[in-house]
């Protein structure tokens, strides 16, 4: 920013046109009263302004700024002086990231090219902004994360240029890769961290499309990928020391696996039947059937309608070997 716009007096005038009239200061303060007078009331009057513009005007850099905004006072209606004052503040701005890229100094660039444009980005500064977003799309490590940050959470930036709307959509094509890779790796590995799915809706509903779905499939998987693998070591540690409890995972995760229907959930669901229903299925027939006197027992009676509503025994002669040789009375009914 200019240091006339930065001089306390002249705060509420920023970037306002001078040169309406012969005294380019009086012109200032007329057309800030036109166009905003209220704002202009609270600040200093005619007399205050006129004196405080002066006097800077002594510094020939804001001398040369005020004859620079001149064109704007001029201008007859308040929306012709807000279109002016947008296009000289792009101008501005171009130079500052002109001089920024040659600095070498890319989060000054990349914030001139991104933040106050509000009202679209005027051709001078889109044109200085394009090298700032060909290196945008291809950042990496702290710089990728701060480019993402700035394409979530600045909207006003993405709609008011096309260029920086395509980084961000690349951008999040590559986060949404990398955060379905993390996450998939966590699901498999039993773990079901769910706070992975943060990263990942988000750079799902920047791409849009198909994939918004997908990550949130991906997520139930999440969820229930540790409390599948709990329900499965469970139940095969129950076996190996011959308990007979099956885990609450037995019935619980298995409708939920069954509901969820995706190829994942498909496969972890047959795993986790086959630790409850045949491996631990298997020994709490084995165990319990001398308790089959005047009932059949409660677990196997578990292992029975599971292995019925799922098919279990086709799949799995073991089981169907153990279920054949039921007490007289788990076969009744």
């Amino acid at each position: 920013m200019s240091r006339f716009e930065l001089a306390p007096v002249l705060a509420s005038l920023a970037l306002v046109a001078a040169c309406g009239g012969s005294d380019p200061c009086e012109a200032i303060y007329e057309k800030e009263m036109q166009c905003s007078p209220s704002k202009s009331k609270a600040k200093m009057s005619k007399e205050a302004f006129v004196a405080a513009c002066k006097a800077a005007r002594s510094d020939p850099e804001v001398a040369k700024e005020i004859a620079a905004e001149g064109a704007c006072a001029s201008k007859s209606t308040c929306e012709e002086v807000k279109a002016c004052k947008s296009a000289a503040r792009a101008k501005e701005k171009a130079v500052e990231v002109a001089a920024a890229l040659k600095d070498g100094k890319f989060k000054e660039a990349f914030d001139d090219c991104t933040y106050g444009v509000d009202d679209g980005i005027a051709p001078e500064l889109a044109a200085a902004c394009k090298p700032v977003f060909e290196a945008a799309a291809k950042a990496t490590g702290e710089t990728l994360t701060e480019v993402s940050n700035r394409c979530k959470y600045n909207e006003e930036a993405v709609k008011a240029s096309p260029e920086f709307a395509t980084v961000c959509k690349g951008i999040a094509g590559t986060m949404l890769t990398a955060a379905t890779a993390e996450a998939i790796k966590s699901r498999d590995s039993g773990e079901g961290e769910y706070k992975r799915c943060i990263d990942l809706k988000s750079a799902a509903e920047q791409v849009g499309g198909d994939e918004v779905a997908k990550a949130a499939a991906l997520c139930e998987e999440l969820d229930l990928a540790a409390k599948a693998k709990k329900g499965a070591d469970e139940a095969r540690a129950n076996a190996t020391a011959r308990k007979t409890d099956l885990p609450y995972q037995c019935s619980s995760t298995t409708d939920e696996l069954a509901k969820l229907g995706t190829p994942w959930a498909k496969q972890t669901l047959e795993d986790l039947l086959k630790a409850c229903y045949v491996e631990l299925g298997k020994v709490i027939i084995e165990v319990t059937s001398a308790d089959a006197k005047y009932s059949c027992p409660y677990q196997i009676d578990r292992v029975k309608k599971a292995a019925e509503a799922h098919g279990l025994a086709a799949r799995h002669p073991e089981l169907a070997t153990a279920l054949a040789a039921l007490p007289a009375i788990c076969t009744k009914g």
